[in-house]
């Protein structure tokens, strides 16, 4: 192996083989997987918008389960080592944390943020992938909190 190479986490095949503390249904598991799939594809990371939004899918199925875990606190031990667990099984602990936080806060808008992305030109989507820079650009248009 190179030294400085990581390689990608090996991808769990069944609901079993990612214990992180807490159960997944089937379909969570598959979005999960996407992700993994997504990140360990890209190059750098370089991801797409798509790419990341099914991260921010993935990593918002492991923070809910875990809030369920906790009463939904986030700002403890009990929440805090499931999710660096989960991030460091599915590799995502490389992704920059502000970049990944902003593309989970956007989840619930994503849709009407692809909407306005399909009227820019393909040029400038090409270019616009990176969470954040997708919500400063749209919040320039006074629509994104």
């Amino acid at each position: 192996m190179t030294k400085g190479v990581r390689l990608p986490p090996r991808l769990p095949a069944a609901q079993g083989e990612l214990d992180l503390g807490f159960r997944v249904t089937a379909r969570e598991m598959e979005a999960i997987r996407t992700g993994m799939k997504i990140h360990a594809a890209a190059r750098a990371p370089k991801l797409t918008w798509e790419g990341w939004r099914a991260i921010a899918v993935a990593c918002s199925i492991a923070s809910e389960r875990i809030k369920s875990k906790t009463g939904g606190k986030v700002r403890t031990p009990d929440y805090t080592k499931p999710m660096s667990a989960f991030f460091a099984a599915t590799g995502f602990e490389h992704l920059n944390k502000d970049d990944l936080a902003c593309a989970t806060r956007m989840l619930p808008v994503w849709d009407t943020i692809d909407r306005w992305r399909a009227t820019l030109s393909q040029a400038r989507r090409d270019k616009l992938n990176n969470p954040r820079q997708v919500a400063e650009a749209y919040a320039e248009r006074g629509e994104l909190t």
